[in-house]
This record gives structure tokens, sequence and C-alpha cells, in this order.
């Protein structure tokens, strides 16, 4: 103030201040308005809006903490702590080119805070009790201190940053777990892609920070795009051309597209900050992203090429997503991707084992064909010789009858076999497997007739997940099997000593439920055992060598399994069923 006549009093001084700060306020707050007539995106829009309010709002609190109660250091420490804050807050949304979370900006500042506590505590630690005397010693403390401060600045900010988002800001750790836990359930494959998609959307819906979510792959018609899933909202058909071709494209190139990222890019292209050329393909990639109710898309890569991408969205906040969420996200991504590539190659090695199975049923099913062809080709050329008009009217029967049993085997063997053959549909359902086999104990014992069906219950309820007509069929085919040993052990006859019950045993083991049909007939050699689920294998004079594996295939679409056991004292055929 040289020059003055004298110095300045207090509340000139405060005036000076006032008048300078609304100067640097107003010209930002018009700078700022100009922007916003030029800018028409969404995310800029959103940026300035709140700058002008923080700006707005220091000059009201500075020049009110400078004239009430000015005498006040409170309030004058007051109105400086609210400069040094909106001076933060800019210089950290300059620094990330985007507005920071509520959440992560309370962190930064209470990290800033601690850290400047502990380096005041530090300096006041070692500096407060010299004397002004001993100057040297004041030196030497300054310069340790500041050792101290460089050593533990960085592993104190990282620690306080990691306590303070783990202990305020749980729901942002709570999706980050959820994500995790997502990719490492993956590890188990899944059953389908459409199964794989439904575990991914509906468990990203359980988190309340997706609002919408959608997963897209690639279709056997290229190039055109099929909706495995979608949740949160209707989302359009997808086609790799017009518009929905440049996100694809991008997609190829980059680990995600947000729309925080292409609104950055239509903003730096509309100021001139990048190389010239036509905003048309950003503005076209945040249409799409619109239409998809999405702010991150992510690409899923099967067998090294881009095979769809997962759209996450939530309408209710701008820029939901941290750079910690997005890389779980991308994570995610990749683990679909690994998993699908691993279901294409499952599914390719199941139709060649499809194609397999074909071609040794087809040969199974020509020689069992083949044999009562013979026999009524062999009746027809007895009938059609010559010396057919010698035949008596009961040889001529005996033979006509061995034409209709051969083609009643043959029909038997082809609806067996079209049976087989038939997709499994499951319609399961949990039912009691203790009433289930109290109701058709009544038919189960005509068909042993004339053994006897016997049934052991638990005292308490055994629940399966089981469709009730499948669980007839495979009864019926078990205890047949089972009378059948029973009767060729009692020397095919029934006479004499009547043969052992047929016992059907329903119970648990150790996470499963189980359902046993036990015979004490004449058993099943080992060498027969290994091959009782082989396609036409059998030991019948009459059979068609289907019935197990029929019943192994319809307790496998079921969830369950069949297993045979057997020995020189009789034969256990056991169902389970995973205990629920």
């Amino acid at each position: 103030f040289a020059g003055f006549p004298q110095a300045p009093d207090a509340w000139q001084l405060r005036v000076l201040e006032s008048v300078f700060l609304a100067y640097c306020a107003g010209w930002v707050l018009a700078d700022m308005l100009a922007l916003s007539r030029r800018t028409t995106y969404r995310a800029a829009l959103g940026r300035i809006q709140i700058l002008l309010v923080a700006t707005a709002l220091l000059v009201l609190v500075f020049p009110a903490t400078r004239i009430w109660n000015a005498g006040s250091p409170v309030w004058h420490a007051t109105g400086n702590a609210a400069v040094l804050l909106y001076l933060y807050f800019l210089s950290q949304t300059i620094m990330h080119q985007r507005l920071l979370d509520l959440d992560e900006m309370l962190t930064r500042l209470a990290v800033l805070a601690g850290l400047v506590t502990g380096i005041t505590a530090i300096y006041l630690g070692m500096l407060s009790w010299i004397p002004d005397s001993d100057r040297d010693l004041f030196h030497l403390n300054v310069v340790s201190a500041s050792m101290i401060v460089v050593l533990l600045l960085d592993p104190l900010s990282q620690f306080a940053e990691r306590w303070i988002f783990r202990t305020l800001f749980f729901r942002r750790k709570e999706l980050e777990r959820l994500l995790r836990d997502l990719t490492r359930r993956l590890d188990v494959l899944p059953a389908s892609e459409n199964a794989a998609a439904d575990l991914v959307l509906d468990r990203l819906m359980d988190s309340r920070r997706v609002a919408t979510a959608c997963l897209y792959v690639v279709s056997p018609r290229q190039p055109d795009l099929v909706r495995l899933g979608a949740v949160g909202r209707d989302f359009p058909l997808f086609g790799t051309q017009g518009a929905w071709g440049q996100l694809w494209e991008r997609l190829q190139v980059e680990d995600m597209v947000t729309r925080e990222d292409v609104e950055l890019e239509l903003e730096r292209l509309h100021r001139g900050w990048l190389a010239p050329r036509a905003p048309f393909e950003a503005q076209a990639v945040l249409r799409v992203l619109d239409e998809l109710a999405a702010d991150a898309c992510f690409p899923i890569f099967a067998h090294e090429k881009l095979y769809g991408f997962l759209a996450v969205g939530d309408a209710a906040r701008k820029n939901p997503y941290a750079k910690s969420e997005l890389s779980e996200f991308f994570n995610l991504s990749q683990k679909i991707g690994a998993v699908f590539t691993s279901l294409d190659r499952q599914n390719l090695m199941r139709r060649q084992e499809h194609l397999a199975a074909l071609g040794q049923l087809a040969a199974g099913l020509a020689h069992e064909i083949r044999n009562p062809l013979g026999a009524i080709w062999g009746a027809v050329q007895v009938l059609e010789s010559p010396q057919a008009s010698e035949l008596g009217e009961d040889e001529r029967a005996a033979f006509f009858r061995i034409v209709a049993q051969e083609v009643h085997r043959m029909n038997r063997v082809v609806l067996d076999f079209l049976e087989y053959a038939r997709p499994a549909n499951d319609r399961s359902e949990p039912i009691n497997l203790c009433e289930a086999c109290a109701k058709m104990l009544p038919l189960l014992e005509t068909t042993a007739a004339p053994v006897i069906v016997k049934l052991e219950l638990p005292d308490d309820a055994v629940i399966a997940d089981m469709d009730q007509d499948k669980l007839r069929q495979i009864l019926l085919n078990l205890v047949l099997n089972a009378r059948d040993a029973l009767l060729e052990g009692a020397d095919g006859t029934g006479a004499g000593e009547a043969p052992a019950p047929i016992l059907l045993r329903v119970g648990r083991r150790p996470g499963e439920v189980v359902l046993e049909v036990i015979d004490a007939g004449c058993g099943i050699p080992a060498e027969q055992l290994a091959r009782v689920f082989e396609p036409f294998f059998t030991t019948k004079d009459r059979g068609t060598g289907l019935g197990l594996p029929i019943c192994a295939r319809l307790m496998e679409s079921a969830g369950g399994a069949l297993a045979i056991t057997s020995d020189a004292s009789g034969t256990t055929c056991t169902l389970s069923w995973p205990d629920l």
C-alpha cells in the first residue's frame, strides 16, 4: 500500500477482497454461460451446470464471511475454506476431465483433510518444542519431518482412501464384489448361452446399481444379432449396419464404449481440440446408447472374434460407474466370452458324438429289423410255394401268426427307437416320492404278477424334482426287468417255491434322495452289466435293448441319475436326485 497516505481499514480490505472475488467469479460465470449455450451434449451440460452452481455458491458464501460478524476468525477461516474447496473441486474436474461422483469427491476431500491433519501433526510434533534460539535443531527437524512426510504420504493416502471407500461408500464395493462373484460363478459352465445370460442379467439386477441391461450375440445369419436376454425395458433388434454398425466397429477395437467418453469426444470435436473429422460417428454411437438406455457397452469375444456385447445403464445417475466398476464389468464380459467359447466347443463335440451315436443306432436298428423281416419273408415264401396247398388250416394259421408277431415286434422296435431318439421335454416339478410310489403300487403289482411288490417308505416326506409320468414309465420298466429276473431264477415257470418279492425303497443319502428297485434274482454278469445302457444290447429273446437306455435318458433330463449294481444275490437299480 505504498503511496497511500495511511493504511486501509479492515472493512476496506474486506471490500477489496469481495470485489476481486466477484470480478473473478463473474468472469468464470460469463465464460461458462457462453459455453453452455454452445454445448448440447448431456455430459458437458451437466458439468457446466454444476460448476455454475458451485461458482454461484462461492460468490454468495465468501462475501458473507467477510461482512457478517467480520471480527470473528471462524468466519474468516470459513471463507478461506470455501475458496480452497472450490479450487480443489475445479482442479479435480479439470484433471479427470469429468465431474467426480459425490462419493468419490467426498472421499478425496476426506483423504486430503486427513493427510493435511497428519502432516500438520508431524511438523508440530517435531518443531513446536524447539526453542527459538536453537536454529540448527529447528532446521534439522524440518528436514527430518519432510522426509517422514515423503515416505508416508503415498501409503497413508492409499490406506485412507481404501478404508473410507470400504466404510462409507459400500454400495460401490457391493457392486464390485457382486461382479467378481458372478465372474467366479461362471467358472461352472452353464447349460447353454441362454442360461448364462439369465444368470448374468438376474444377478446384475440384484445389485440395485444396474437399472437396464441387455446381452446380444451374433446370430447364425450374420450380420444380424440376437438378444439373449434383457431386463429393465424393451430393447430393439440389433443389426451391424448404419448407426449400430458404428458401435459394433468401436467394440472391435476398444475395451469398452461409455457414454461419458463418447460425449467427451463430441465436446472436444465441437471445440476443435481433436483432429478435424466428421462427428457423425460419435453421434451415431450416442443414438444407439440412447436406444439401449446404456451408459456402457462391453465387447464379448469368442474364438478371438467379436461375438456380442453386454450393455448396462442406470438412468437415475449421470455417469454412474467409476473406473473400478467399469474394470469389473470388462472382466465379466471377458469371462462371458470364455464361457461362450467353451459352450460352442462342447456343442461341437456333442454334435460329433450324436452323429457317431446315430450311426451306431442305425446299424442296431437295421439289425433288429432284419431278423423279423427274415422270419416274415420265410413265412411268406412257404405260403406262396406250390406246397402251400398241402398245408392244413392250423399250419396256415401258424404261419400267419408268425407274420403278425414279427410285424408287432418291428413296430415295438421302431417305437422304442423313436422314444430314445426323441428330445426329452423336461416337465419336472417337486413331488413327494413316498406319495407317488404309493399311488403307483397297484399298477406295479399288476405288472409284476405273479411276483409280489413291496414298498418301504421313511417316516418323513422325500421330495424330488421329477415328472410323474416319466417316473411311472421308469418304474414299470425296472419292475418288469426285476420280475423277469426272478422268474428266470425260478426256472421261468413260477411253479414250486414262490419267487422273492420286489422291493421298492425310498430314502436319503448325503446330498441326495434315492428310490431303489431291488430284486433277489439271478443277477447280471459283470461283462453284461457294463453294457446295460448300450442301445440295442439285450439278453432277452424278445427284447429291444432300449428300455434301460430310455430310463437313463429320462433321469438325466430331470437332473437325476440311474445306477445299477448286481451280483449273484440279486440286482439293485437306484434312481437318485439332488436333495431339495
